[in-house]
């Protein structure tokens, strides 16, 4: 493998969240059910939209909507998301990461 390939996959790994990383929040037997509508967020500058998911609360689905947080310079917003891991339901916590861009340059 070429050194600039070998850099383009380290790159797309690093902007990848790994499981073992991100924060678990919850887990779960029975999986959420789909979106309520689609979110039609508005353009805010200087902000980023958080989408709304659902959210397991005293043995029941509760829709927790959408928002804006403020840009935070030199990170990406990585969204939230449940996850089945072996029938089991797990929620992975949106998080603010650092911005990993690389340049690569090809011989």
């Amino acid at each position: 493998m070429s050194l600039g390939r070998l850099l383009v996959v380290m790159a797309l790994a690093m902007a990848l969240p790994a499981c073992g990383h991100v924060q678990r929040r919850a887990v779960v037997d029975l999986g959420p059910p789909p979106p309520t509508q689609a979110e039609e967020p508005t353009y805010l500058a200087g902000h980023v939209w958080i989408p709304g998911h659902w959210e397991r609360r005293d043995a029941r689905w509760v829709w927790r909507r959408g928002h804006h947080e403020r840009e935070r310079p030199g990170h990406d917003y990585v969204a939230g998301r449940w996850c089945n891991e072996d029938g089991r339901w797990i929620w992975l916590a949106g998080a603010w990461r650092k911005s990993g861009r690389v340049v690569v340059f090809e011989r």
